[in-house]
C-alpha cells in the first residue's frame, strides 16, 4: 500500500475549517498541556502520527484512518456543508450527525491510548 497516510487526523480538517479566524485559513488553538495558545492551519493540528497504524501479524498495516474513518468523515463533511447553508434541520441526514460526531471522542490519543492498555492483554 504506497502513500499510505502518516499523520492520523483526530479531530478531521474539515470540521476544523469551522472555526477559522474571520478572513483567514487560520485558527486559534489553546494548548491545555502547556498552558498556552498558538496559531495554526486545520492541517496542522488535531494530529499525530502513526495514530491509527495497527501492525498486524503479518507484518501489514491496517489503513484504520482512511478505510475505516474515510467514509463516516466523508458523509459527516458533507451534513457540515448543509447545516453551514440552512436552517432547516430536517435536511441534515441526523444517522451522518451521529456516526461523524459521536466517534470525535474516542479517535482522541489519550482515549485511544487508554484503549489499547485495556485490551493489550487480548492481543498476546
Amino acid at each position: 500500500m504506497t502513500n499510505t497516510p502518516k499523520h492520523h487526523h483526530y479531530c478531521p480538517r474539515k470540521y476544523l475549517t469551522y472555526f477559522l479566524e474571520k478572513g483567514s485559513f487560520k485558527l486559534t488553538v489553546y494548548d491545555k498541556l502547556r498552558g498556552s495558545h498558538f496559531t495554526a492551519g486545520p492541517e496542522d493540528v488535531g494530529k499525530e502520527g502513526n495514530l491509527y497504524t495497527v501492525h498486524l501479524a503479518t507484518g501489514r498495516s491496517m489503513r484504520v484512518e482512511t478505510d475505516f474513518f474515510g467514509p463516516i468523515d466523508h458523509k459527516g463533511h458533507s451534513m457540515l456543508e448543509t447545516l453551514s447553508t440552512t436552517e432547516d434541520l430536517r435536511k441534515v441526514d441526523g444517522q451522518a450527525f451521529v456516526s461523524y460526531v459521536s466517534p470525535l471522542y474516542v479517535r482522541t490519543p489519550t482515549s485511544l491510548s487508554s484503549t489499547t492498555a485495556h485490551f493489550a492483554p487480548v492481543f498476546q
